[in-house]
């Protein structure tokens, strides 16, 4: 019996007149990753040096290759006699002119060998114009899916039949399968149409799969067949619809279906249908008027064809909403019920009780929903174990989290659906997410989220960074999890975000400005009582810190000092309301803040041997005087000071911003140079604790009342204080309070003296 690593792949591959394109292909064949191959080269009566190319290949190939040599007679033929040559436990056909990946084989195999119920597998593939082969690999090209919306229903009969929802992308076949529904391996020898005859019986009888990844470039030549049809000879589509219409037909046939009489009927009606609706596109007077009398006479009365499409539209792909639970009777129910209201018809609910010790009433709850949901339970093991046990056994394309605690609005799953499909995002690696409320343990809204603040489809990595996605938000194609594994058990309480955040290395981020479901606050959740909280959530912010390139920090935060400087902000924050101080991430943020100015230092030196200290600060001066003049915009101060900022960044970020500044203390200009301290204080409130940060107290005071004057040092001091204070709640709450009664004892005379005036 041969082990799975064993399986033989067949490549069909049709060749005419190839010479200038075929050795593209067989060298991409030859960097494939997967090695047990067998090459089916079909010489269709070529008459350049196609047949010397196949020759030599074969000589120096480490695979098994075969070579027919026939006369030419069309795509049709060629393929035919090559289905008859086929040994291996899988094939596909490909062109001669394409260029395959080097894993294009592998992601077939390893499917086909991990589910047996797949017989079909398509893969996407990208589009490249023959005379932009040179830019492969630095241009962005539109991928076949592109064409379609929809290509993930695994039954794809009729999608095929009709043309809609289904692409004709590159496929692979399991041949025991293909020999059961044709075992003549036989097909109508015509000069193309061999998909229909191949995947249609395929379609019918078995489940398919599809590939989102790219695998293959598809090279569009100025003289293909189809494309002249359309450019240069339109009266020959017909031609094509009518060779199509006779392909169908001969396959139906053969296949013996019982409702062979409907399907005849509705063949006969889609061609009357595209006839007339490519004659009314090229405006064609007498076809228009010859189409529209057979549209009355053979379709208008009952339009089967009409019903059928409306029925494929109206497919979307399945959705697996996982609900992970852990002794959850006092807020599961809640969570199920949102989940079956949704107003997006394909999903499925999977319930994973993970080990609770509630004497039952978890698992009460999820029996009493019968079949409306899949309920499956296991050992404790933590949250991230039973989210992957739930994606081990998903259906769906897609994955949505609901923690049993959370819950859904019965649009969140269409509202993220209904956006891939209308934004042409449903073929392309792309997370969406939304915004959501946040409610307390009586179901109560307690604060809302509003991520279009952030501007977070132009920085993505932010929304991660701020700790502002919910995982209860994200809609997730499950080639994610395949892509990068599932959840690291190792973590009880960043798990999510770790793995969210590896995510970005291929997937975007897209987010959707609507509310879709509700996040709960709660003293009995895992993460609050969790007592690796503090090591967990240091370690998750450093190493988000250190992968995220240096190059994404600019442009968030316009310099690497300023992502630093901000991070520390944010953590502490955080930190402010939370159990965690966050001290370990917050000493990274720093010493990287740190190294920044010291790199400034550097820099500024190796500046200082081009040009003097004075031409360098009278450029800063000129960029001021030119921001001065511009007007105010609608009266808006605040787009002028932003026009501001960005002026200064351009002098920040050549030099740093401790040299910034100190270029401004050169000459005797206390007014540029405090207008310049002033702006960059607001923005950068820790750039004195980072920059005096060895320096003795005294130091400190003496630099800060030099640099920032007596009235802002004194500012400095207080805000610190009162920084330090809030680490220390009950000192902070009774100063707190004494501010109030403070306030208090103010107002009422103010409030007497009113009232005397009043009176």
């Amino acid at each position: 019996m041969k082990k799975n690593t064993d399986k033989l792949f067949s490549l069909i591959i049709p060749c005419y007149n190839s010479e200038n394109y075929l050795p593209r292909l067989l060298n991409s064949i030859n960097n494939q990753t997967y090695k047990n191959l067998e090459i089916i080269l079909i010489n269709d009566g070529s008459s350049d040096n196609t047949k010397k190319i196949i020759q030599d290949f074969k000589k120096e190939s480490i695979y098994k290759v075969i070579i027919i040599n026939k006369k030419n007679e069309g795509l049709g033929a060629a393929i035919n006699d090559g289905l008859k040559l086929v040994t291996g436990d899988y094939f596909s056909y490909i062109n001669s002119d394409d260029i395959i990946f080097d894993d294009y084989v592998e992601r077939y195999v390893n499917i086909f060998n991990k589910d047996t119920s797949v017989h079909v597998i398509q893969r996407n593939g990208y589009m490249v114009p023959e005379d932009e082969l040179d830019k492969i690999g630095e241009k962005e090209f539109p991928m076949i899916s592109d064409w379609n919306t929809n290509p993930f229903d695994e039954n794809l009969f009729f999608n095929m039949l009709l043309e809609v929802n289904y692409n004709f992308t590159y496929v692979a076949i399991r041949t025991t399968s293909f020999d059961k529904v044709l075992p003549d391996r036989d097909i109508y020898e015509s000069r193309d149409g061999q998909n229909y005859q191949i995947l249609l019986p395929m379609f019918y009888n078995y489940k398919s799969t599809y590939i989102v990844d790219p695998g293959i470039y598809f090279v569009e030549r100025k003289k293909s067949l189809s494309r002249n049809y359309k450019n240069e000879q339109p009266e020959k589509l017909y031609e094509m619809y009518d060779e199509y219409k006779k392909i169908i037909l001969k396959t139906l046939e053969k296949m013996n279906l019982s409702e062979i009489d409907y399907l005849k009927k509705l063949i006969e009606q889609k061609y009357i249908v595209k006839k007339l609706e490519y004659a009314k596109f090229l405006n064609r007077k007498n076809d228009i008027d010859v189409f529209e009398k057979m549209y009355i006479d053979k379709v208008i009365n009952d339009n089967i064809y009409e019903k059928e499409l409306k029925k494929v539209r109206e497919k979307y792909p399945l959705v697996s909403i996982i609900i992970p639970v852990y002794n959850g009777a006092n807020y599961m129910r809640e969570a199920i019920d949102s989940a079956l209201n949704q107003d997006y018809s394909n999903i499925e609910i999977i319930v994973v009780n993970d080990g609770s010790t509630d004497n039952g009433e978890t698992e009460k709850i999820a029996l009493s929903y019968g079949d409306k949901i899949r309920y499956f339970k296991k050992e404790n093991g933590g949250v991230s174990t039973a989210l992957n046990f739930g994606i081990s056994k998903m259906n769906g394309y897609f994955f949505s989290w609901l923690s049993h605690d959370d819950r859904y609005y019965k649009n969140k799953i269409s509202t993220q659906i209904y956006y891939l499909i209308n934004n042409n995002l449903m073929n392309k690696n792309v997370i969406t997410y939304t915004n959501y409320d946040v409610i307390n343990e009586n179901s109560e809204i307690i604060s809302k989220t509003a991520f279009q603040h952030y501007r977070p489809n132009e920085k993505p990595e932010l929304a991660l960074l701020r700790g502002l996605i919910s995982g209860t938000a994200l809609l997730i194609p499950k080639q994610a999890f395949e892509d990068f594994g599932t959840f690291d058990t190792n973590y009880r309480c960043v798990q999510d975000y770790l793995l969210f955040f590896s995510f970005m290395k291929k997937y975007r981020y897209v987010f959707i400005p609507e509310i879709t479901n509700s996040t709960r606050v709660h003293s009995k959740q895992v993460t609050n009582s969790n007592p690796k909280v503090i090591e967990e959530n240091n370690f998750l912010w450093i190493k988000m810190q250190k992968e995220v390139s240096d190059k994404t920090k600019i442009k968030l935060m316009h310099s690497l000092y300023d992502f630093y400087i901000r991070m520390d902000r944010y953590l502490r924050s955080i930190a402010s309301y939370s159990n965690n101080d966050y001290v370990g991430a917050r000493e990274y943020s720093l010493d990287c803040a740190k190294e920044c100015l010291n790199k400034g230092r550097e820099k500024f030196e190796q500046i200082c041997k081009k040009y003097t200290k004075e031409s360098i600060y009278k450029s800063i001066i000129n960029i001021y005087n030119e921001c001065n003049k511009f007007p105010v915009f609608d009266g808006n101060q605040y787009d002028k000071n932003k026009l501001l900022e960005q002026k200064l960044h351009e002098i920040i970020n050549m030099s740093g911003l401790y040299n910034t500044i100190e270029f401004a203390s050169i000459k005797d200009n206390n007014i540029i140079y405090n207008r310049m301290l002033n702006a960059l204080a607001t923005i950068y409130p820790y750039y004195n604790l980072v920059i005096y940060k060895n320096d003795s107290s005294y130091k400190k005071l003496k630099k800060s009342i030099k640099n920032n004057g007596i009235v802002y040092t004194f500012k400095l001091i207080i805000r610190r204080i009162i920084n330090k204070l809030k680490q220390h709640k009950i000192v902070y709450l009774i100063l707190k309070i004494t501010r109030i009664i403070l306030k208090l004892i103010l107002f009422i005379p103010k409030l007497i003296i009113k009232f005397i005036l009043y009176v």
